[in-house]
């Protein structure tokens, strides 16, 4: 019995939605991954910042976008916004992804 009502309980638990992370948490999420694969990782212990500096010191062809790009990234999570600061960064953090994508496909 309480191995029914403890399956019936998970089975609840995980048919729940689930909160979705921001949107600007998967574009860098999806550039760092796309960034490893090219053979650019970005250590746990380092900060976007300081990824962000690395980027431009080692890959001077990426480093204003990237830096554009983690400055929204940046702001977006530990900056307290206005929903119109925060719709104004999103589209500009969504053309700087558009824009790294292509210049990291290209550039390597």
């Amino acid at each position: 019995m309480v191995g029914l009502m403890l399956l019936l309980h998970l089975t609840h638990y995980f048919s729940l939605p689930k909160k979705s992370e921001p949107v600007w948490q998967i574009l860098y999420y999806k550039i760092l991954t796309q960034l490893a694969k090219e053979g650019i990782e970005k250590p746990i212990s380092m900060t976007p910042e300081q990824f962000s500096s690395q980027i431009r010191r080692d890959f001077p062809s990426l480093a204003l976008i990237f830096s554009r790009f983690t400055a929204c990234y940046s702001r977006l999570c530990y900056k307290p916004l206005t929903e119109t600061e925060r719709r104004k960064l999103m589209v500009m953090m969504k053309q700087h992804y558009k824009t790294l994508t292509k210049s990291i496909s290209a550039k390597h």
